[in-house]
């Protein structure tokens, strides 16, 4: 079996275990993209509607395992607080960034956590010069299950959208 096929096979029962059910229709937190592959270093924007106030955590899981924190991050348009009936798209047009498919090719995996108040990811998500995005020091979905565990309220609403990154 191919790397990246086993990936998005275990990376669906690891979410399913981790956040209980990935259906966001019942929560209303909904997370897309435009399309469902991107080429490599293809911009790639994620629109997030809000059912409720809170601060958004938007983490993007690779095909490899390194986890990237999109939301919160160093631009204007990485505030994580939102609003209830909001619906917001990541970038903006005028934030001055870009979210590109990232290497390495395979499936990819974005989670929304919309929490009531804000989480401490102290010694969790490092910047990294040069690195516009916080970089998670756990891998792998069972890693970040375990070190969320304890920092999410169960009151947390959860999404997740998965992509798929192919060679240019």
């Amino acid at each position: 079996m191919r790397e990246s096929t086993r990936f998005g096979w275990v990376a669906r029962a690891l979410l399913v275990l981790m956040l209980g059910s990935t259906s966001s229709a019942s929560a209303g937190l909904s997370l897309k993209t435009e399309k469902a592959v991107y080429k490599l270093g293809e911009r790639i924007v994620i629109e997030v509607h809000f059912p409720k106030n809170g601060f958004l955590y938007l983490f993007n899981v690779r095909a490899d395992g390194l986890i990237d924190l999109l939301i919160p991050n160093r631009f204007g348009d990485g505030d994580s607080r939102s609003w209830a009936g909001e619906t917001r798209r990541f970038p903006q047009a005028d934030s001055g960034w870009w979210f590109v498919a990232p290497e390495p090719t395979g499936k990819h995996l974005l989670i929304a956590l919309l929490a009531p108040e804000g989480i401490k990811l102290d010694g969790l998500a490092v910047f990294e010069a040069g690195n516009p995005f916080a970089r998670l020091k756990t891998r792998g979905l069972i890693a970040l299950e375990q070190a969320l565990k304890t920092r999410i309220p169960k009151s947390a609403t959860r999404a997740n959208f998965t992509y798929s990154v192919a060679k240019k």
